[in-house]
């Protein structure tokens, strides 16, 4: 069981690190919040199956700013409220999150938060957060969260058990060609090879590897991009 708690509150506290960084940091201070999870702050929810986020702890990334200094902090993104929670180091206990723009960009080790209104080929446009695997001249290679919150089941007879609400988190993927609406994609062989397999080369390709996993997508698009 895990409480969904939050509570923002106007940013309005020292950093707690060397004054070096909190100068690196200044130049946000007035877009920053703060989620305070001190005990005496807590509000009493009702309890909830599953976690928001879309991974539980902080990983260590970088803001990027266009034209500014890029900042070194800690992410962890929660999928049901669609924001990027950041600690400035890893040990502290306040947790800040910046409103949504598109001027922020959120560099990790295997993909880039970022914050665009982008078109499908069916006309949908996907707003909140999108997750960057890759991008290129060709190819833009995106996941998209889509978090719900299922209904209590109260026990209706004896033999029934009651069961609390409950988050799902699912990731969509989208791949787009030269800056051509999205087009939806499962991590199966048969959807890239629906769309890239026209060539020998990539006919071949699909016929030794498998793609099973993000990582064997971004293999993929890098033998293609070498190869069409």
């Amino acid at each position: 069981m895990k409480k969904i708690v939050v509570i923002v509150l106007l940013f309005n506290t020292y950093f707690g690190f060397s004054q070096n960084k909190v100068f690196d940091y200044i130049s946000l201070r007035d877009e920053l919040k703060v989620i305070n999870k001190n005990d005496q702050f807590e509000v009493v929810t009702q309890d909830i199956e599953g976690s928001p986020y879309l991974f539980e702890e902080f990983a260590p990334g970088k803001i990027i700013q266009e034209g500014k200094k890029d900042l070194n902090a800690y992410f962890r993104y929660n999928a049901l409220q669609d924001v990027v929670e950041i600690k400035i180091k890893p040990n502290q206990n306040e947790i800040f999150i910046l409103p949504r723009s598109d001027k922020f960009v959120f560099k990790l080790a295997d993909y880039t938060f970022f914050l665009k209104n982008l078109i499908t080929k069916e006309g949908e446009v996907l707003a909140g957060y999108k997750l960057k695997y890759y991008e290129s001249d060709n190819l833009l290679f995106i996941g998209k969260s889509n978090s719900r919150i299922t209904a209590a089941k109260i026990a209706e007879t004896s033999y029934d058990r009651a069961k609390p609400p409950k988050i799902i988190n699912n990731m969509n993927y989208y791949i787009s060609f030269n800056g051509d609406p999205l087009v939806s994609v499962k991590i199966k062989e048969k959807d890239f090879r629906n769309l890239l397999g026209d060539s020998p080369k990539m006919k071949t390709y699909f016929k030794e590897n498998k793609v099973k996993e993000i990582e064997d997508v971004l293999k993929m698009f890098e033998f293609y991009e070498t190869n069409i």
